[in-house]
């Protein structure tokens, strides 16, 4: 890959990080210690995850169908732009992602601005997932055409 490239890919990923460190820390009304929340809320049991597309009558419960698909759609883009600046196979790339939600996740719990829920670790690391799936679906399609076209 060339530097030029790498360089607007690498800077696309980090202002994308920010913004995502953004709205997990202060976006959507965190306040933590200012509101008074000085207690440790955590979940360490998985419980099942929905993935259907919200209904109408989903409406009415808002924020909570909307927060569970923005953690899935949220990360799907690291699983692409990583891969592309750092090869690595799938388990490194999904260990050390996971890894690094769950420092996330116990950050919001310690600074009281959120809670350590391991279910947003396993939807941010099943988008992820997906966008390294899709990264790989885009790269092989990419190699079969120069193949092809290399022999016309």
């Amino acid at each position: 890959m060339k530097t030029k490239q790498r360089n607007i890919i690498f800077t696309i990923l980090i202002i994308y990080t920010i913004l995502i460190l953004f709205f997990l820390f202060l976006g959507a009304g965190r306040l933590g210690p200012i509101a008074g929340n000085n207690k440790y809320q955590f979940n360490l049991i998985p419980s099942i995850i929905s993935f259907r597309f919200p209904s109408f009558l989903d409406l009415r419960s808002f924020p909570h169908g909307f927060f569970e698909l923005g953690n899935f759609i949220g990360f799907i883009p690291f699983g692409i732009l990583i891969p592309i600046l750092y090869r690595c196979n799938f388990f490194r790339f999904i260990s050390l992602f996971f890894l690094s939600i769950l420092i996330i996740e116990t950050l919001q719990m310690l600074t009281f601005l959120g809670s350590f829920d391991i279910n947003d670790a396993i939807v941010n690391s099943l988008g992820a997932s997906v966008g390294f799936g899709a990264y790989k679906m885009g790269f092989r399609f990419k190699n079969k055409q120069k193949k092809y076209l290399l022999h016309l």
